[in-house]
């Protein structure tokens, strides 16, 4: 597998589609096109659910998240690959033609296409307990990486004022203490969540990477962007506002991993209604991860079972968290 050698570029040539854009916020300023696979017809159409609450929302969707990077930001980061990146490039090859083609990307280029300086930061590859790789770009590397200048303080990132909080365990306990035995649970995933949200072009120059001597850019929100999270749980946040103004069903997202809550009369059709309603939005969902209406279902990790009346963790992470004290507890030293 090799990757393209031709550019896959905006509908325009990359380097005046990001001048165009300058100075910034895109959605503020130039309002440049992006590419996007969401609906924002619908979006629109029940902008005044969630407005109040979000109020650049809308904008930020249809223009890009901006990165929250300040223009005065002093930012120089070593952009060497991680060694796991350097060891597995087929996992990489495969990670770049996968969102070349979605459009999630920009590249590749052999040089610097942009009139501005660019922030090239190291790709690593990680392995989940069941050995999915995942390929992200380290934008935390460095003294003067791009997350380091992102301002955790949440009131000051460009156009949002709002709070800022992921749901917990306890709302769902709740939840499920208020209907009574017998709730029935159910659940959705959207698909590659990020990858769903663009990114401001205007400062598509501090969101690249390089690999195998040639440059790439992110176009959608990056994993392991501090604000990324951030922007993802608001568009979940006004999903489900959009949800509860036809249900009175509880339902909660923790970023991409949305659980309901239903009386069994009800639930069939809240779970139905929130698939159609982010059907309509756009919101693209990974299948095998949903859950129709059950008794029993897992959850962030927490299994839950409403006939028992009981939280616990599923037995495959039980044994894991076992066997991972076992291994610390027969270890003398570590560092």
């Amino acid at each position: 597998m090799s990757v393209p050698s031709e550019p896959n570029v905006p509908p325009e040539d990359l380097r005046l589609f990001v001048n165009k854009a300058l100075p910034g916020p895109n959605y503020i300023h130039k309002q440049v096109h992006v590419h996007s696979n969401l609906k924002f017809e619908a979006w629109e159409k029940y902008a005044y659910i969630y407005s109040d609450s979000d109020p650049t929302l809308l904008d930020q969707l249809k223009w890009g998240f901006p990165t929250g990077v300040p223009s005065e930001a002093i930012l120089a980061v070593p952009f060497t690959n991680h060694t796991s990146a350097r060891k597995h490039p087929e996992i990489v090859e495969a990670y770049i033609n996968k969102f070349l083609a979605s459009k999630a990307l920009y590249g590749p280029y052999p040089v610097n296409p942009l009139d501005i300086d660019i922030i090239i930061s190291p790709l690593q590859v990680a392995f989940s307990s069941a050995g999915k790789p995942r390929v992200c770009n380290d934008l935390s590397f460095g003294e003067f990486s791009v997350n380091n200048a992102i301002s955790n303080v949440w009131s000051e990132y460009p156009g949002f004022d709002g709070d800022f909080s992921l749901p917990s365990c306890d709302d769902l306990v709740q939840a499920i203490l208020d209907v009574g035995p017998g709730a029935l649970l159910w659940k959705t995933d959207f698909s590659g969540y990020y990858k769903q949200l663009s990114s401001d072009p205007a400062q598509i120059n501090t969101l690249a990477f390089a690999f195998d001597g040639n440059i790439y850019f992110e176009s959608k929100l990056p994993f392991g962007l501090r604000s990324s999270c951030l922007n993802a749980q608001r568009v979940t946040n006004a999903a489900i506002k959009i949800f509860h103004s036809m249900s009175k069903s509880f339902a909660t997202g923790y970023v991409d991993d949305v659980v309901g809550c239903s009386f069994p009369l009800v639930a069939r059709k809240d779970y139905v209604l929130f698939w159609d309603t982010t059907e309509e939005l756009g919101m693209a969902k990974t299948l095998d991860k949903c859950e129709p209406p059950v008794e029993c279902l897992i959850w962030t990790g927490l299994q839950y079972d409403t006939v028992a009346m009981q939280l616990s963790l599923p037995q495959d992470k039980l044994h894991r968290i076992i066997s991972l004290l076992k291994q610390w507890a027969a270890t003398p030293r570590a560092s």
